[in-house]
């Protein structure tokens, strides 16, 4: 199931704008969320090529060709953000911690160990990889910390992936990181809701889930109902003392507290690439079909057996005339319009590629795919390259608040397995290389660092190039 599909089967049954839910919200609050869903809703439209299958007024397809450059540099950026990991890893990044020295002892590999636990638990990979993609998407992403004790979590903690859409925070304007507040809402199916939460609702019903927290209270309803079972605490005060969400942006927040995404930079060219490029085809068509013409002849053209074939019979000669009959076709015609012209096309998909930041290498174009060397490569790269280091000095920052507050979580409940010596600790998320290394390069490097005093014979190279 793609993640368009995931969005649309599993939050978009019901629209969260529900009068029970902003009864008792500030009426400014929910004009804001509800500008927000429209904006998302707009992004995942074209992502997921809805936008693209608009109709005109006549009822055919406005973009019969459906070219969804969105999706891909979505796609690629995604991709590339982590890096050179291994495809079985739990995680796509590695998590350490410094003490106030700058160095990093037994404390800090212990709570290594615990953050790294807790995202393997919760399929920390997925979490991540999605929050990638999304951030593409809608401009920002959101994680949600969980209290779970029981089997399959050692320490009780679990990590979720919040969509958007369906998460209104109200930020700290001092630091944007540690939210004031926080409204969650969402569909569920009826079975959910009366399995999980011991609420019954009519089969046919799509409940609406609901949270609001605050640095010092929480309340969690399913229609308007408090929860019955006993899998959690279903209102009271926050002991975590923090709202236990992070939103992280996608490259900065310059554009407000949100960050921006890829969508409204380029749908406009994405329109023109679609219109031309129909253009182009109808024109290719037109100056591709053989065009028949016919000369000197009385009657029309008419279609005869002759054994098992059939033949056209293109009359006589009009009276008084001494030209046979004739009919041939016409030589295919150029286009010339500059509508049609490629370098027109060509044009807008350099501007699509610029203004995305996804240069011609990525897409393996044949003028920039020959052998190069590795200094050279990351040049043509060097766009795509600024671009992927804004996305992970953010992420790093939401992946630090997360781990931290894990931990917080975890001393909460269970002091004897989180020291406080290691809630004062720095949070640190090490990445893999963008780009791949050539073997020979790493072999060749080290043994110029061994031979120079500067390498180990016994540590490999390490794969992570940059800590945030």
């Amino acid at each position: 199931m793609s993640l368009g599909d995931f969005v649309n089967n599993t939050f978009r049954a019901a629209p969260p704008a529900s009068a029970q839910f902003f009864q008792n919200v500030n009426p400014t609050l929910a004009m804001e969320w509800t500008m927000r869903a429209g904006l998302y809703q707009t992004c995942w439209d074209w992502y997921d090529g809805t936008k693209l299958k608009e109709l005109t007024d006549n009822g055919t397809l406005k973009y019969p060709l459906r070219i969804n450059p969105i999706r891909w540099i979505c796609k690629k950026h995604a991709r590339t953000l982590y890096g050179e990991t291994p495809d079985d890893a739990p995680s796509l990044v590695q998590f350490s911690f410094k003490n106030d020295e700058g160095k990093v002892d037994e404390t800090c590999k212990a709570a290594a160990r615990i953050v790294g636990r807790v995202w393997s638990e919760s399929h920390g990979a997925e979490i991540q990889f999605g929050n990638g993609l999304i951030n593409q998407v809608c401009g920002n992403s959101v994680t949600k910390l969980l209290w779970r004790p029981g089997p399959g979590l050692t320490y009780g903690v679990r990590l979720m992936r919040i969509i958007p859409d369906y998460f209104m925070p109200i930020w700290d304007s001092e630091d944007p990181w540690d939210l004031a507040e926080g409204y969650l809402s969402y569909c569920i199916t009826p079975e959910e809701a009366r399995s999980k939460y011991g609420v019954n609702v009519r089969q046919n019903q799509y409940p609406i889930y609901m949270e609001h927290w605050t640095r010092d209270s929480f309340d969690i309803s399913v229609e308007g109902k408090t929860p019955t079972t006993r899998l959690q605490a279903w209102e009271g005060p926050n002991d975590w003392g923090f709202v236990p969400f992070v939103v992280t942006p996608h490259e900065d927040r310059t554009d407000g507290f949100y960050g921006s995404g890829h969508i409204f930079g380029i749908d406009g060219l994405v329109e023109e690439l679609n219109w031309r490029m129909a253009d182009r085809g109808d024109g290719v068509k037109a100056a591709n079909q053989d065009q028949t013409v016919m000369k000197n002849s009385s009657t029309g053209i008419k279609v005869r057996t002759a054994g098992a074939k059939s033949v056209l019979d293109i009359g006589t000669s009009p009276p008084g005339s001494t030209k046979d009959p004739d009919m041939w076709n016409l030589e295919p015609g150029a286009v010339k319009s500059a509508a049609l012209n490629k370098q027109f096309t060509e044009d807008l998909w350099n501007y699509i590629c610029n203004a995305s930041d996804t240069p011609a290498v990525v897409w393996g174009e044949s003028e920039v795919s020959s052998q190069r060397s590795g200094m050279s490569l990351e040049m043509l790269y060097l766009a795509l390259l600024g671009h992927i280091r804004a996305e992970r000095i953010m992420m790093g920052i939401g992946f630090g608040v997360t781990n931290s507050r894990i931990l917080r979580m975890i001393n909460s409940k269970m002091p004897g397995k989180v020291s406080y010596a290691m809630l004062q600790l720095e949070p640190r998320t090490r990445w893999s290389k963008i780009l791949p290394r050539e073997r020979m390069d790493v072999v060749n490097e080290m043994n110029l660092r061994t031979a120079g005093g500067f390498g180990s014979t016994s540590q490999p190279p390490r794969r992570c190039s940059s800590s945030y």
